[in-house]
């Protein structure tokens, strides 16, 4: 593809063949299977799947899992097993994990982790170097930041997440141009030009 359309979020992947993207994002929380039958038809449409692997049990999102995933082997088995399963779907891989960690709105964040990037980057770390135990060579991990540091703090900046160029194959950016549609937007947000973002 010349280029790569993303930031189209999907619930309904019946009709997945008729988009012609280079690639296609799933999100997963902790203890989700692949998807078999989505990933299916990404790779029969010759897109590269990213997945979106968000740390949080759904049974209590607010509760943070980084010290459980890095100092225990809780999940060990859990993370071999996914690392296998994307072994089998023998297809390019874009596993974006625990994004956003520099806002303040996920369970994987500096903010619910004592205001430090410690446990962030040790979970980070631990998860790759599984996979790389399980010759998981098809997946690139990408470190994905907001563009804004929320909160706007020295030990909040994005880069004090960044794990290490030896984890690190892609670099992505969320920004978001809300304007005035969001209810929580409203009064003090405005129209921010896209260059500006």
């Amino acid at each position: 593809y010349p280029f790569c359309l993303t930031g189209i979020i999907r619930n309904d992947f019946s009709n997945i063949s008729n988009d012609k993207f280079g690639i296609i994002n799933i999100y997963l929380a902790w203890k989700d299977n692949l998807p078999k039958e989505i990933t299916k038809k990404i790779k029969q449409n010759n897109s590269i799947c990213m997945i979106t692997c968000e740390p949080y049990l759904k049974e209590n999102k607010d509760l943070s899992i980084l010290k459980d995933i890095y100092s225990t082997n809780k999940y060990d088995a859990l993370i071999r097993n996914f690392a296998k399963s994307i072994n089998e779907y023998d297809h390019p891989v874009l596993l974006r994990w625990g994004h956003e960690m520099n806002g303040n709105w996920y369970s994987w964040s500096g903010m619910s982790n004592n205001q430090s990037s410690v446990s962030y980057i040790k979970a980070y770390k631990k998860i790759y170097e599984i996979f790389k135990e399980e010759k998981c060579e098809k997946v690139k991990f990408m470190f994905s930041v907001n563009s804004n540091d929320v909160p706007n703090k020295k030990w909040n900046r994005f880069e004090n997440y960044y794990p290490g160029n030896k984890y690190v194959d892609i670099i992505g950016i969320d920004m978001y141009n809300w304007g005035k549609t969001q209810k929580w937007a409203l009064g003090h947000s405005k129209w921010t030009r896209p260059q500006d973002i």
